[in-house]
């Protein structure tokens, strides 16, 4: 059975914009067979802070989150 695991809001941040290695964090949580989800308190808090220049890729991203 796979693990889940729920991301905080500081960690998609992070991903959307490539930052703190996050990315490569997350990379190795998909490699091990995780699946990573969000809430929508998580997907609020990030559209709250987006910046214009941010909405393609944060699109991108959430759309992937709890996909197999």
């Amino acid at each position: 059975m796979a693990t889940t695991c729920l991301l905080d809001s500081t960690v998609i941040i992070d991903a959307i914009n490539d930052r703190n290695g996050r990315s490569e964090l997350l990379d190795g949580l998909i490699a091990a067979g995780t699946m990573l989800a969000c809430c929508p308190i998580n997907i609020t808090e990030v559209y709250m802070g987006m910046r214009p220049n941010e909405a393609e890729r944060t699109e991108e991203f959430l759309s992937l989150l709890g996909q197999k």
